[in-house]
């Protein structure tokens, strides 16, 4: 374990979801952790009390580092000795969001997933042609080399065509691919809007029409659109290992906060899938009531330890802050929230109910 001639962080006692922590040790966290740009404040502020967002952003930390994903930390071990060495301004060589497992680029090893998460990830910032990304292949070919070299060019960065696990040319893409995944859902939600809105008999087209039979929407995480990544993508019946996907699924950034989708009660809490890895991952069962009677929402990948069974619960209002979905399928899946829709029993499409018709 690293060895330090002096100690900025330095833990109490144990940090992890089942103990007592210290408050000092929770506030020490938190700050920490904001530092590091791994922790966001939620609304009701940083407080001495453990939260979801908290060990959501010891998990972020510990897997950009590459160590073992458990949110917990200890005195003398090595997270808390990484804590420290990363507010001291050292750097461990990491694994960067692409998940790339080796080099990118002529001559280099090229493992296809490697290349299709390159090319889909430099379309995304305008070096790859886009209608090639919508289905890449796992070659790398010259619009490949060409599309690292030009974005190299464009940031000032060495341009060699080449890209590797945690050099700067992956750093750099992966915070232009973040910039350009926010700037593209506040653009898909204000056309989606836009585009849905038919003329009403009520002449208010932000609400459902009651002459026309429509059903009002869901209320979803601001900015939320269908999650489509390096995996796959997020919509009702894709392919899945085991099976059918049996919902749909929104983006959402870890520690963003979910509204409720319609009024009702919370009818139940649970552990995503049995969570047999212990990652924390929550499941929310909202029973609805008045006009949303008949529906039932199942939500995967939210903090809900907020939230008691039998709690009322209105649309648009927060119900827990979004968690970190990549701590169980890696840094290739984008952050989302799952949901799972029933009414009156019966498995449905909720994707208009979500985002409105495609």
């Amino acid at each position: 374990m690293p060895d330090h001639a002096s100690r900025n962080f330095k833990l109490k006692g144990l940090v992890a979801r089942n103990a007592g922590v210290e408050p000092e040790d929770t506030v020490l966290t938190k700050r920490a952790l904001k530092r590091l740009g791994f922790y966001e404040v939620p609304d009701y502020g940083l407080t001495p009390w453990p939260d979801g967002a908290m060990f959501q952003a010891i998990e972020s930390f510990q897997e950009r580092n590459r160590l073992k994903v458990d949110g917990v930390m200890a005195p003398g071990e090595e997270t808390e000795a990484w804590l420290d060495k990363a507010l001291n301004g050292e750097k461990r060589r990491i694994k960067g969001v692409f998940g790339l497992g080796s080099h990118v680029g002529p001559g280099r090893a090229n493992r296809p997933d490697d290349v299709i998460a390159t090319k889909r990830a430099l379309a995304l910032t305008g070096h790859y042609p886009a209608d090639l990304a919508r289905k890449p292949n796992g070659e790398a070919d010259l619009l490949l080399a060409r599309g690292i070299s030009d974005f190299q060019s464009k940031h000032g960065l060495r341009e060699d065509g080449l890209m590797g696990p945690g050099g700067e040319t992956e750093r750099e893409l992966e915070r232009t691919v973040q910039s350009a995944q926010q700037a593209q859902r506040k653009k898909d939600v204000s056309t989606t809007d836009a585009k849905n809105a038919p003329e009403r008999s009520d002449g208010d087209p932000r609400k459902p029409d009651p002459e026309a039979g429509e059903e009002p929407r869901f209320s979803i995480p601001e900015g939320g659109v269908l999650r489509s990544d390096g995996i796959g993508d997020g919509n009702f019946r894709s392919k899945r290992t085991h099976g059918l996907h049996k919902g749909v699924d929104i983006t959402a950034n870890p520690g963003q906060m979910v509204p409720a989708p319609i009024d009702g009660v919370v009818s139940r809490k649970g552990i995503v899938y049995g969570d047999k890895d212990n990652r924390g991952l929550l499941s929310t069962h909202i029973k609805g009531t008045g006009k949303w009677e008949g529906f039932t929402v199942k939500m995967f990948y939210m903090d809900n330890t907020a939230l008691k069974v039998g709690a009322p619960v209105k649309r648009g209002a927060p119900l827990g802050p979004a968690q970190d979905v990549r701590v169980k399928h890696g840094p290739k899946m984008m952050p989302h929230v799952h949901y799972e829709v029933r009414k009156d029993g019966k498995l449905i499409d909720p994707t208009d109910l979500l985002i409105g018709k495609k």
